[in-house]
């Protein structure tokens, strides 16, 4: 049975303290079921605007609400019945989200899925970045963030993988490039840029993403000039 309720976020002004034209409102989701058990529990944003388009952002939610949501299922459903002594656990779905900017008509939220298999000693995670343009009703990519006639890709990578060895949190170097060019997971962020690989893409430690802040100071020539000066 789902059940599912709306309620108005909290965050009514923008990271200046500028009040902003728009909302978001929380849309809380609750389902278990049996054969096999499992629980799914989603808090995801809902945005409401006077001045812009939403359709496009909301729609990226859905997406990926609904593409974590039948995959869950799936995996739930192919799983060998439990053992007596934990028949009654359940495999359980949690998403939620972050707000990460909200200023300058630009909204950045990051959807965050944690899967707990019952026969698993660890949680799958995965995220997704939204960075939504409200006044033009447009999802933004990473390539915005920088000038149209630089090599950000190698950039950018080059700088994540210096401070993702210089922490030691980089097993596998061969997959930063390819996750930054196919799926970057990416949100604007008061002064800079954070990036986020799934679990087990860059370390081989079991504790969940990895992120990386890059300021706009780290890669002066390569940002475009505006994004600094909106998001110091």
């Amino acid at each position: 049975m789902f059940v599912t309720f709306l309620r108005e976020h909290k965050t009514a002004e923008a990271d200046d303290g500028v009040m902003l034209p728009w909302t978001i409102a929380d849309k809380r989701t609750t389902q278990q079921g049996q054969s096999p058990n499992y629980q799914i529990l989603i808090d995801q944003p809902v945005l409401e605007s006077s001045i812009g388009l939403v359709e496009s952002f909301n729609q990226a939610v859905d997406d990926f609400v609904k593409q974590s949501t039948d995959s869950f299922m799936s995996m739930s459903a192919s799983n060998k019945p439990l053992p007596t002594e934990i028949a009654a656990q359940s495999n359980r779905l949690t998403i939620w989200y972050d707000v990460l900017a909200t200023s300058h008509g630009i909204i950045s939220v990051q959807l965050n899925e944690e899967v707990a298999p019952v026969l698993s000693a660890n949680y799958d995670y995965h995220n997704k970045s939204i960075t939504y343009d409200i006044t033009n009703s447009k999802l933004l990519q990473l390539q915005d963030m920088f000038k149209s006639d630089v090599h950000y890709l190698q950039a950018l990578s080059n700088y994540v993988s210096a401070e993702l060895k210089r922490e030691n949190r980089l097993d596998f170097p061969e997959n930063v490039l390819p996750n930054l060019e196919l799926n970057p997971v990416w949100n604007l962020a008061p002064g800079g840029v954070l990036i986020t690989f799934d679990q087990d893409t860059v370390s081989g430690h079991p504790m969940g993403p990895s992120t990386v802040f890059v300021p706009f100071t780290a890669l002066p020539d390569d940002f475009r000039e505006d994004w600094p000066r909106l998001y110091r």
